[in-house]
């Protein structure tokens, strides 16, 4: 699914969730670690003169539709390599639009589980 250009074929233009989910998915025994699972890639990002930027809104909405969709494609956990954040508490984090969708997302059963960068702050 595409969310910046339309249509339900995303191009991972900048190749970081093509390498998370190859990790994820190799069938080489001694790369992934779930061999076996179905993948559904959801574009985010879009170019911006400062590189590849994903919007709040545009995340919300692909979280959005992973709730709307998580009977149909028996979706159990969803990973976010965004950047940005740097919370130091539940308290900072919750003023984000995306709370209260990945409080939804666990409470539906599904694994959130987020980079913490590769940068520190």
């Amino acid at each position: 699914m595409d969310l910046i250009n339309g249509g339900t074929n995303p191009v991972d233009q900048w190749q970081h969730g093509t390498h998370v989910s190859g990790t994820v998915g190799a069938t080489n025994e001694n790369i992934g670690m779930a061999p076996d699972v179905g993948l559904i890639g959801i574009q985010v990002f879009q170019e911006t003169p400062d590189g590849p930027r994903a919007s709040s809104s545009t995340i919300e909405d692909a979280l959005e539709w992973v709730l709307d969709n998580q009977d149909t494609y028996n979706i159990v956990a969803v990973n976010l390599s965004l950047g940005g954040g740097f919370y130091t508490s539940e308290a900072d984090a919750s003023s984000d639009i995306r709370y209260d969708d990945i409080q939804r997302l666990e409470e539906a059963g599904i694994v959130v589980v987020a980079a913490g960068g590769n940068s520190y702050k």
